[in-house]
Order: C-alpha cells, then structure tokens, then sequence
C-alpha cells in the first residue's frame, strides 16, 4: 500500500513538473511571439529608440515646388539615414493637398510610406512611417478646428493626430494662430496656444496616456519693444540672443503664472540657432522689402513636452532645430527638429492598424519615381550615343 502511494506521488509531481515546463515554454513562445512585444521592438528599433522629424512649414499658398526643391525639407545631412518618422505640418497648404502627399512620397520612396494624413482648410498634417514600423501601429485618432470666425474660418486653427507605436503613443500638433504686431494680439495667441493644446488633449481617448506631445505651426508670435531697424541691425551682429529675449513665445514660455496651464511642463525643440524664418522677400535671403516692412520674427516654432523613465530620463530628446534656408518659395523659411524618442513594448490587445497606410499614394509614386528614374536613363544613353 505504502509504495502504490509513493508511485502515486511520484507520478504526481512528475505531473506537476511536465505542467510547469509546460506553461513555461508556452509563456516563453507567447512572449516571443507577440507583434508589439520586446522582440520585435528590439528588432526594428535599436536600443528602442525611434529618431523623429518634425518640420513646420507656411507654404503662403503659392505653388507647390518641385521635387528638387522639397526634398529639402526631408534631407538634411547623414543624419537622415537614421530617421524613422517624419510628421510634416503646413499652413497655408497649396489648394491641391493630394498633389502635395503624391510629391512628398516621392521625395521619401521607397523606405517610406504615409500612414496617416488630415487635412483641413489650409492646414495640413501628414506623418511617414519607415515601412516595416507599419505594423507596429495601433489606431490613430483625429481631431481639427478652426480658433475664428467668417473668413478666417480656415486659416487660423490646428489639426491634432494621435497614434501608437509598439507600446508607445505620440500627439502631433499643426497650429495657425492669429497674426500681428499688436500687444492684444500676443495676448490672443498665447490664449489660443493654451485653447490648441486644452481641446486637442481634452478630446482625445485617453489623453494622459500619451507620451509625448509635439505642437509646431505657424504660432506668429513676434520679438517685442524692439524696432525693426534695431531687429536688423542685431541680426547683421549676429547678435540672436538680443532677439530671442524679447521674443513673445520664450517669455510665454518661462512665465511660470501664465504657464499654470495646459502649457504647463511644454518646452520648446531647443535654443534657437538660426535667424528669424519670417518675413522674406519670395526667392531671396532679404526680409520684407515691401510697403509694410514688416519686421523679422521666429514664426515658424516648435515646441513640446513628454514623459520621464523612472530613472528621471526624459522619453524625448532633441539631436537638432534649425531652419531649412535654400528653400526660399515661400515668405516663411521652413522650421525642423530631430528628436530621439525612447519607445516602449506594448500589449497585442491593443487596437493594430494591420500595416495600414495610404497605398494608392505610395503605388502612384513608386510608378512616376520608375518612369521618372528610366527616362534619365534613355536621356543618359542618348546623350552618351551623341557623343560617340
């Protein structure tokens, strides 16, 4: 009886074990398998981190430049090789935005392709994911609205896109606030600035949630008490710090009072480093030569505000902002930032995009791009038969 039972417990905790081993490697292969899970992230992004480009750019409603010419928006140095996602903000969008995607694809194919895209009046936000991060994505949210009224109705508003990559989600800001030199109207943009971010957190599922909040646009805040001749005559010095400190959104910014706010915690990409990217003269480096001469000021901005790690790491950090200077069809110079962003593994519960993107824009470009790319080709070889 005795040694029945002790084969009965043996058999037990053989049992037991063979259970434990088990769940074990059943764990161990759901963890490995899993779209959003450590693995994957580790794979596709090193060290977890995804390099972001931000740029901001007020088009003036004029015809949208060639290829040639808006590839410098996107390229910028070796830097470049490295990005993952690139968000495009305009204002004052050519009428046709799908002639816009359609030539900005083409400017990033084939390495990348546009997940997401809002357009509204004449504001415009896309964002280009690298094409293997597409199926890291969880469902983006939207949210756009106009801060006026009558015919502004359009112009002066912001668009607000939110969406998640691996176990990390993201809020993109495209803002036109109001314009003017006036001391009432720096009062209004900095409520406006305030009202952007409020509504676009506010209606957005689970805002706390994101990790990061990054809001550019043409914000038009101006450089205050200083005249235009004194602006110029500090810009030929080079003398930018004399600028910067009486410009309106740095002391907006570093106003604590004023800050008790939804721009509590916001901080702009980095210190400025570049000369002010508005008013100029079409095609040229002079400003505002016109019967207005309005005065030089840093429109064009970004500014946001993230997370921490436990370790008191912040999740984003800023590797460059500057102004892109060679493209010079618009009376704004276009604005860019480089951010470093830490991105955390997250949970196949959560709502996937199945590597949703904007295909229809991505084919159409990759077929021009070819057709473009076997014309140079035959002109090459017919030129080189010339010369034989």
């Amino acid at each position: 009886m005795e040694e029945d039972e002790l084969e009965g417990s043996k058999g037990c905790a053989l049992e037991e074990a063979s259970s434990s081993s088990s769940t074990s490697w059943l764990s161990s292969v759901a963890k490995s398998q899993t779209l959003l899970g450590s693995d994957e992230l580790n794979k596709h992004l090193v060290e977890r981190r995804a390099v972001v480009q931000l740029t901001t750019w007020n088009m003036g409603s004029l015809p949208l430049p060639d290829e040639h010419q808006l590839r410098k928006i996107f390229y910028h140095g070796d830097i470049i090789q490295a990005v993952d996602v690139h968000v495009v903000a305009i204002q004052e969008c050519w009428p046709d935005a799908d002639a816009l995607e359609l030539q900005m694809q083409m400017c990033l194919c084939p390495q990348f392709a546009l997940f997401h895209s809002v357009s509204f009046g004449t504001l415009h936000l896309s964002i280009f994911l690298r094409r293997d991060l597409l199926w890291f994505t969880t469902e983006s949210v939207e949210i756009s609205q106009t801060l006026r009224s009558g015919r502004l109705f359009k112009t002066k508003g912001f668009i607000a896109v939110g969406f998640g990559l691996f176990g990390s989600r993201f809020l993109f800001i495209n803002a036109h606030l109001s314009a003017g030199d006036d001391s009432d109207r720096e009062s209004q943009r900095a409520e406006e600035l305030k009202r952007v971010i409020g509504i676009a957190k506010g209606n957005m599922s689970n805002s706390s949630s994101y990790d990061a909040t990054f809001l550019c646009g043409d914000l038009n805040f101006r450089i205050s008490r200083l005249k235009r001749s004194t602006i110029l005559q500090e810009l030929k010095n080079d003398n930018l710090d004399a600028l910067l400190k009486d410009d309106q959104l740095n002391n907006l910014l570093r106003n604590v009072e004023m800050t008790k706010s939804s721009l509590n915690g916001f901080q702009e990409a980095a210190t400025i480093s570049f000369r002010p990217t508005y008013k100029y003269d079409l095609g040229t480096d002079n400003f505002d030569s016109s019967s207005k001469k309005r005065s030089p000021a840093y429109t064009d901005r970004i500014i946001y505000k993230c997370k921490s790690l436990p370790s008191n790491e912040p999740l984003v950090s800023c590797l460059s902002y500057e102004s892109v200077k060679d493209l010079k069809t618009s009376d704004h110079r276009p604005v860019y930032a480089i951010f470093n962003v830490i991105v955390r593994p997250g949970f196949d519960t959560l709502p996937l995009t199945g590597a949703q993107f904007k295909r229809d824009v991505f084919v159409k470009a990759v077929q021009q791009r070819a057709k473009f790319l076997l014309d140079r080709r035959k002109k090459i070889a017919s030129s080189a038969c010339s010369v034989m």
